[in-house]
């Protein structure tokens, strides 16, 4: 049988590092084959300031096909996860998937953006941004790496139109929500985590970490191997249902993306 598969999309080369070392230790050992790729413009080529979210899942949908095809796949067990900004890139391409088909396991995500930003770069900031020219730069910060990340005016627009929750009201398949009860960035937590699942009618179910936004990747892997360990056997447990009722099918994406 064709092996099940995860699909690794990192916008953060630092994060994508140590995610990795962890997830492609954890992932083979419980039979799912991961595969890491990035986003247009981050470790690849291409312009990194034109990031939008939309164009973030436009990238994993293409992620997915491709892979989908490679040989030794099963495109019908093919697995997603998101973490921090990929939580909300994984739930809109699980909705907007071929077929409704995308089961997901989230951590760590965000909610309502223009909240979100509002608090980290301030309400003005924002309010310019989303009166600029959709390629005008409004802002640059520098990331753990050091390296200069930049952000357009396009890519704060995009905010009123992009919400995960609203995207899973139309999503049927197995979803799981992984929170850091220390984190920081995305509060209050649990609550927004169990906000993922107010409007989500299938299978599903939320695990509580003790840890922070990305569950702690940067500094020790012990609570991050947890939630890779709980999306695994979520994924396994996912696929064993879906094999005993085909021709049904699952897909689920590994995305851990950064702000």
């Amino acid at each position: 049988m064709d092996s099940p598969v995860t699909e690794m999309l990192s916008q953060c080369r630092e994060r994508k590092k140590a995610c990795s070392s962890t997830q492609l230790v954890r992932l083979p050992s419980s039979g799912l084959r991961p595969s890491a790729s990035t986003f247009v413009g981050r470790d690849s080529e291409g312009d990194e300031t034109i990031s939008t979210f939309s164009g973030e899942i436009s990238d994993v949908l293409a992620a997915i096909e491709y892979v989908a095809n490679l040989s030794g796949i099963d495109p019908e067990r093919i697995g997603l996860l998101g973490l921090s900004q990929g939580r909300l890139v994984a739930a809109s391409t699980a909705a907007q998937g071929s077929s409704n088909r995308c089961g997901d396991t989230l951590g760590a995500g965000l909610n309502s953006l223009c909240v979100l930003y509002i608090d980290i770069l301030h309400v003005e900031t924002v309010k310019d941004a989303l009166d600029a020219p959709e390629d005008q730069v409004i802002y640059t910060h520098t990331a753990s790496s050091g390296r200069a990340v930049s952000r357009r005016g396009k890519f704060f627009q995009e905010m009123l139109f992009c919400d995960p929750v609203a995207e899973l009201s139309r999503f049927t398949g197995p979803l799981m929500v992984v929170v850091g009860l220390q984190d920081t960035v995305v509060i209050p937590q649990p609550e927004m985590g169990e906000f993922y699942l107010r409007y989500h009618g299938g299978s599903e179910a939320l695990v509580k970490l003790d840890a922070g936004h990305i569950f702690n990747v940067l500094q020790e892997s012990a609570e991050f191997d947890k939630a890779v360990a709980w999306s695994a056997d979520w994924f396994q447990d996912r696929i064993a249902e879906i094999d005993a009722k085909r021709p049904a099918r699952i897909l689920a994406v590994l995305n851990p993306p950064t702000l």
